[in-house]
């Protein structure tokens, strides 16, 4: 399914986005009023600043990643991704 998450004031665990293509991207886009915050990278040991008006593409299903504690009024993460069973329901390879 192609979708989009809204996620409003949370965090998440780690996790790898099981449902993605291995190799789709996803991009998640924070907005709200955020003074810090990090997207941790486990295995990379990379934590990217996470804050109003960043963006970040991920291969989410290959890479583990977290929301990690953040400091501000209101954080609004937007993610958009395409799901594996929209590919394989039209018959399409995902490169």
């Amino acid at each position: 399914m192609e979708g989009r998450a809204i996620q409003f004031n949370q965090t998440t665990p780690n996790h790898a986005d099981r449902l993605d293509p291995p190799k789709g991207w996803a991009v998640i886009v924070v907005l709200g009023h955020v003074r810090s915050g990090t997207l941790f990278f486990p295995r990379l040991n990379l934590r990217v600043r996470y804050v109003s008006g960043v963006g970040v593409a991920l291969r989410g299903r290959l890479l583990k990643h977290k929301v990690e504690v953040w400091e501000g009024n209101q954080r609004i993460s937007i993610a958009h991704f395409t799901h594996l069973g929209l590919w394989n329901f039209y018959g399409v390879v995902c490169p």
